[in-house]
């Protein structure tokens, strides 16, 4: 193959890669994506030392057996949108991808058995539903141009067609037992199953005169199979007006599967140049431990304010490479204006798990810090409740988008959630 043929391929492969998501889609950047839960979601999942309720069951185990009711079931509904804007990406233009889905966030229930409490439930941890669909022109390239062979051709066309679907489930039994009047034990042995499917079409046409075109069509698929076990405390004496929550956690992957497929039709293609790609892996993706420290005070009957701090340890694999040990923060507070009425609110943190970027280097890892807050309103009947809530985050940062580039992008990131729970307890 020629120098010049070396050149061209080099170049429309590097245009290739900065289209293409990274492997692990769903936010591999941070950890704190959607709020679970009805009340959890509410007080910004400052829920740990509360956890009284189906929510209990994600957050903290050992909290269900404070629960009331015979038998307590709960239910969320949500949709979620977000979007990310890089700019300068090519040429000066930017990108932006959107996402949104209707989702059934969580569902759980709890019933008593004999000194414990036994519960099932099912949260989405993270979803997906992506789109991007954009054309630029006009865009300076480094390929010789065959109408003047004294400067480089211009992308007349360059059309991105990209759809990602990215979900990840957990569902799976829990259990609680109080081993004194002030302290509870718990755990939740969640299944994790995640299924990522994303395809992708580019076409690329050179300016007029310029007959030459590039056409890119990519697949890739991923499946996990694991589990998550949740082990929680609680110390809840029933005079004070203090409680004390502790859980540790961790994803560990028993299959995973991926698939690439790549098919390629270059600028100077001939029967030379491989157009197809097919690539199968097993390796499995590590997760990171999960310790979470929360506290609440119930000042009054009425009120309540709840804080979590959650530290995510550091990992190192050759599926997504290194990750920074990252800390979050979740503040709530609930208030009843009658028996029947109460309205909740809470703020909370999505850190990025990526070093910041620096400059001079290629390839890092984008890094956007996100702040977020939620408000829900609640109507208590007898036996029931209905909450209608909202959450949002948002958050600047930069990123690397060009492969083999030092060109750094600012991104801008955000992302609503609106919910409707119901709970029952008979």
């Amino acid at each position: 193959m020629s120098i010049k043929k070396i050149r061209c391929l080099f170049f429309f492969i590097a245009l290739f890669l900065i289209a293409v998501p990274h492997v692990l889609q769903a936010d591999q950047y941070h950890y704190n994506n959607i709020l679970v839960g009805e009340r959890a979601a509410g007080l910004g999942g400052a829920y740990t030392a509360v956890s009284d309720d189906p929510s209990g069951l994600y957050y903290n185990p050992a909290g269900i057996v404070f629960s009331t009711g015979s038998n307590l079931s709960g239910s969320v509904n949500a949709y979620y949108s977000a979007s990310k804007k890089y700019d300068s990406v090519l040429g000066g233009h930017g990108w932006e991808r959107k996402s949104s889905a209707l989702l059934p966030n969580y569902f759980g229930i709890i019933q008593p058995v004999g000194r414990g409490k036994i519960g099932f439930s099912y949260a989405v941890t993270d979803s997906i539903v992506e789109d991007q669909d954009q054309t630029f022109h006009d865009i300076p390239s480094t390929v010789q141009s065959t109408i003047d062979p004294a400067r480089n051709a211009v992308i007349d066309t360059y059309i991105i067609n990209f759809n990602n679907e990215d979900y990840t489930y957990n569902f799976g039994p829990s259990y609680a037992i109080k081993v004194s009047d002030a302290v509870s034990l718990g755990t939740t042995v969640y299944v994790h199953y995640r299924k990522n499917q994303w395809i992708m079409n580019q076409l690329l046409t050179l300016e007029q005169g310029d007959d030459r075109y590039e056409w890119t069509n990519s697949y890739y698929e991923l499946t996990e199979w694991g589990i998550r076990p949740v082990l929680g405390i609680m110390w809840s004496p029933s005079e004070s007006s203090h409680s004390v929550g502790l859980t540790l956690s961790k994803t560990v992957l028993l299959d995973s599967e991926a698939r690439v497929q790549r098919t390629f039709k270059g600028l100077d293609y001939n029967a030379d140049q491989k157009d197809r790609i097919d690539i199968s892996s097993d390796e499995k993706r590590e997760y990171p431990y999960v310790v979470t420290l929360g506290y609440a005070w119930f000042p009054s009957p009425a009120a309540l304010v709840s804080a979590d701090i959650s530290y995510f340890s550091s990992t190192d694999d050759d599926l997504i490479g290194k990750r920074d040990a990252t800390v979050n923060l979740s503040v709530g507070s609930e208030y009843y204006f009658t028996s029947s009425v109460v309205m909740r609110a809470g703020l909370f943190t999505n850190f990025a798990n990526t070093p910041e970027i620096e400059s001079g280097s290629a390839n890092q890892p984008e890094h956007v810090d996100m702040y977020g807050g939620s408000l829900s309103l609640a109507y208590f009947t007898r036996g029931s409740t209905i909450t209608i809530g909202t959450s949002y985050s948002y958050g600047t940062g930069e990123a690397q988008i060009i492969t083999g580039s030092p060109k750094i992008q600012d991104v801008t990131a955000s992302s609503l959630m609106v919910f409707v729970g119901a709970s029952y307890s008979y």
